[in-house]
């Protein structure tokens, strides 16, 4: 299956991008998607606030998304606990996923593809790029936080340049909603003419 990484810093609009391609029948695989439905399983979530603390518990002892959330952009030594613990789980659930589609080729949208490395399963790696000035702004309308809660955001993923230098792909994300859709729509046609190529030669995928 010819796979497609599709990643980009907050706010940088990997969602929007993902529901174009997903427009267009490609199937989409969401690793954040995966984690939120594993933190919904109660002995996940245990082992969370086990490994964390019951601060991070709401009035009736159950996980409080907002805290784990507020904990692991303060925290890097918790940030890195916690992905130790969700990624290889995540990750199980993105391959077996991967063999359950039947697309030309399948998206799997990964936040944090860039700062865990490249995943074996991704044969090009697309970058939906914006300047961290339009991530501060997006993340301070769409999630009513600060400007400071916005910045730790930013610091506690990879640079831009460190993104842009694993891309294969690169969409700039500085237009209107048409723009965006027009690219992906540009790039739809190019990775099916690569699957197909890929295809005809027997090869599941270039690993590239």
């Amino acid at each position: 299956m010819f796979t497609i990484g599709l990643t980009g810093g907050v706010g940088s609009g990997k969602s929007t991008a993902a529901r174009f391609f997903s427009e267009l029948n490609v199937g989409i695989i969401d690793a954040d998607l995966i984690a939120k439905d594993l933190l919904n399983e109660p002995s996940i979530a245990q082992t969370v606030i086990n490994q964390f603390g019951t601060a991070l518990c709401n009035p009736k002892g159950e996980l409080n998304r907002y805290k784990l959330r507020q904990l692991i952009f303060s925290d890097p030594k918790a940030r890195a606990g916690l992905e130790h613990y969700l990624h290889p789980q995540i990750r199980a659930r993105i391959i077996a996923a991967l063999a359950r589609c039947s697309s030309t080729y399948v998206v799997v949208v990964i936040p944090l593809l860039v700062e865990t490395q490249k995943e074996d399963y991704i044969d090009r790696i697309l970058v939906i790029d914006v300047p961290e000035s339009t991530q501060i702004s997006r993340l301070t309308n769409r999630d009513k936080i600060t400007i400071e809660e916005a910045h730790a955001m930013l610091a506690a993923q990879a640079s831009r340049k460190a993104r842009l230098a694993c891309a294969h792909d690169v969409i700039e994300n500085t237009g209107d909603l048409q723009q965006l859709k027009n690219k992906v729509h540009n790039l739809h046609a190019y990775y099916v003419q690569l699957a197909q190529n890929n295809l005809r030669r027997g090869i599941p995928g270039d690993n590239t």
